[in-house]
């Protein structure tokens, strides 16, 4: 038995096992290689009798279909659209998403993959309507959105189910009747993880501040879902710190400065900030101008900005949402379903990666 295990083997290894083929099928059913392709792409019309012929030799052979070589045979190009916010100084955040993105389509260009990439500014709602209606008028087959503004968005999505258009969220998402899938962290899971970075160590009477910063309310519901969730954990805790939160839009620099100065004066003062946004580094700057870097702060995103806060350690915790990986997975994803028609996930969750001084270097290493 010994001796005929290892012939088992050497025979095995001396003859792997052969792709089938159409051909292969076609030739044990008798039929041609046309039938055969119309019986398995189920187009054309087959008997009965030689579909379930031509369907039972395929599962004996363990027939797998080439998606890639029939996207390529098809010569068919797929048109997807991208929509997010410009890249800009005062939002660097979203130079990784679109880098993700630039890269599957370097990718997938061979295949028939053609991208329309329009950015909106996240200071100007108008625009996003602008560009989002430019967007529809090139018929894209799929669309890779990141739906910040929330009635903007909503409205948007309307007119995209008229066309019953395919959508993929990274970032955020909406309810939507078309939409392949989500690809990003859970909101309130990151701020539950947030929270319980700020309430290690801390008194159970102690006082926290929870700033949402964006550029317009209309962005604001993403980033209450991270308040939600940091209040959650200290719900689970049931213990007595005070939590305030505030919406903060437009001119942030002053208001920032009045709120912290008012905890400054206060007999009771200021424990811990969650900021639920990549604006960490502008709270991080008031603290320093007003000399309490004592305060612990947790905050999202690695945006040049905030990884210099992070090294002078007035901001404690950065937590990572991979957004470049977002942008790539978001292109794929279209590809996946749209081209090669393959079924994919409704949700994709990005980790929720913990950033301090300590590991940064590491982690930009592996990225």
């Amino acid at each position: 038995m010994f001796f005929l295990s290892l012939y088992k083997k050497k025979v095995s290894e001396e003859v792997p096992h052969r792709k089938i083929r159409i051909k292969d099928i076609a030739e044990q059913a008798g039929v041609s290689t046309g039938t055969v392709d119309r019986v398995l792409h189920k187009r054309g019309e087959v008997s009965l009798e030689t579909r379930k012929k031509v369907l039972r030799i395929a599962e004996k052979l363990e027939y797998k279909p080439n998606f890639v070589a029939r996207t390529l045979a098809s010569k068919k190009e797929f048109h997807f659209g991208v929509l997010i916010p410009d890249a800009s100084n005062s939002n660097p955040y979203w130079e990784a998403p679109l880098k993700g993105i630039l890269k599957a389509q370097n990718e997938l260009q061979s295949y028939g993959v053609r991208l329309s990439i329009k950015t909106f500014s996240l200071t100007n709602i108008g625009d996003f309507a602008q560009k989002s209606s430019k967007l529809l008028e090139l018929k894209p087959d799929g669309l890779l959105l990141a739906p910040l503004f929330y009635s903007a968005s909503t409205k948007f999505l309307d007119k995209c189910s008229v066309l019953s258009l395919p959508v993929v969220f990274i970032d955020a998402q909406l309810k939507y009747s078309n939409h392949l899938s989500y690809i990003g962290q859970n909101s309130c899971q990151a701020g539950f993880v947030a929270g319980r970075l700020l309430g290690m160590g801390q008194a159970d009477n102690s006082r926290f501040a929870v700033f949402n910063i964006a550029s317009e309310r209309d962005q604001l519901h993403h980033f209450n879902e991270r308040d939600k969730g940091f209040r959650e954990f200290f719900k689970e805790k049931v213990s007595n710190n005070e939590i305030i939160s505030y919406d903060i839009h437009g001119a942030t620099s002053a208001r920032l400065n009045e709120i912290l100065l008012d905890y400054q004066r206060s007999s009771a003062g200021l424990d811990g900030i969650f900021v639920t946004s990549a604006k960490s580094h502008q709270v991080a700057k008031e603290l320093e101008k007003l000399g309490m870097n004592s305060v612990r702060l947790v905050g999202f995103d690695l945006v040049k900005q905030n990884v210099k806060y992070l090294d002078l350690e007035i901001i404690d915790f950065l937590i990572s949402q991979q957004p470049e990986e977002q942008g790539y997975l978001g292109i794929q994803t279209l590809y996946t379903a749209l081209a090669l028609k393959q079924r994919v996930s409704t949700l994709k969750s990005t980790p929720v990666d913990i950033i301090t001084k300590e590991n940064i270097k590491q982690y930009l290493a592996c990225k």
